[in-house]
């Protein structure tokens, strides 16, 4: 390959490269343009979602029923909360306690067969 060839096939990547970091650079800004629109969609659904927090409160709050409703529902949420921390507690206990029952069946296991000879001797005379 002369001189001539080298430096010819190295501007022809460079001129690639070019073309290359333009397509990128346009894609990029069509990106931030697209973002710039969504972030604008985003903080409108947030500004509206505030709106109707505020109204669902206010309606709440001018609603008779709801402290009566609370009334009855908060001792249902305290019942399913002692529930469910009892259920955690035993559970966390079983957790512990399941490798003891395997090893100890594991063993009541290993004893009967290594005495089956005996033990069928005792059941059947």
């Amino acid at each position: 390959m002369s001189t001539h060839e080298f430096e010819s096939s190295v501007l022809a990547a460079l001129a690639d490269l070019k073309v290359e970091q333009a397509e990128t650079r346009t894609e990029v800004r069509n990106i931030v343009a697209r973002l710039d629109r969504l972030n604008g969609t985003v903080a409108r659904h947030e500004k509206e979602l505030r709106e109707q927090e505020v109204h669902l409160a206010s309606r709440q709050s001018d609603c008779p029923l709801v402290d009566a409703v609370k009334v009855r529902i908060r001792p249902l949420e305290d019942f399913v909360t002692s529930e469910r921390a009892a259920e955690k507690t035993s559970k966390t206990w079983m957790d512990r306690m399941w490798p003891l029952i395997w090893a100890a069946a594991g063993m009541f296991g290993f004893l009967v067969l290594e005495h089956a000879p005996q033990l069928a001797k005792a059941l059947f005379h």
